[in-house]
């Protein structure tokens, strides 16, 4: 497993987060989106660890976005994707 990014600031975790989703547009929305997704109590698991949970959430949707080759303009911006609340998706929910 990666190295736990809960204990960098918050600002560190949404960058780092917005750093490993596949298409980086509209960093202020998607910013403002990550924020959002970090409080959401719909994610599984301690509040602590949210980030990591989420920066998960979207290594595994790099893996879907390669292995189904999927084409930049179908993947949709951070914000739309975390304003869906689409890191829910595979989290058995």
């Amino acid at each position: 497993m990666a190295e736990s990014i809960a204990h960098l600031k918050i600002e560190d975790q949404i960058q780092i987060i917005y750093d490993a989703y596949p298409r980086r547009r509209d960093i202020g929305a998607a910013r403002k989106a990550i924020k959002r997704a970090l409080a959401d109590k719909e994610i599984p698991g301690p509040a602590a660890k949210r980030a990591d949970t989420l920066l998960r959430a979207v290594h595994r949707y790099n893996e879907f976005v390669v292995l189904k080759r999927v084409e930049r303009d179908y993947i949709p911006y951070p914000a739309t994707w975390f304003n869906r609340k689409s890191y829910l998706n595979g989290m058995g929910m």
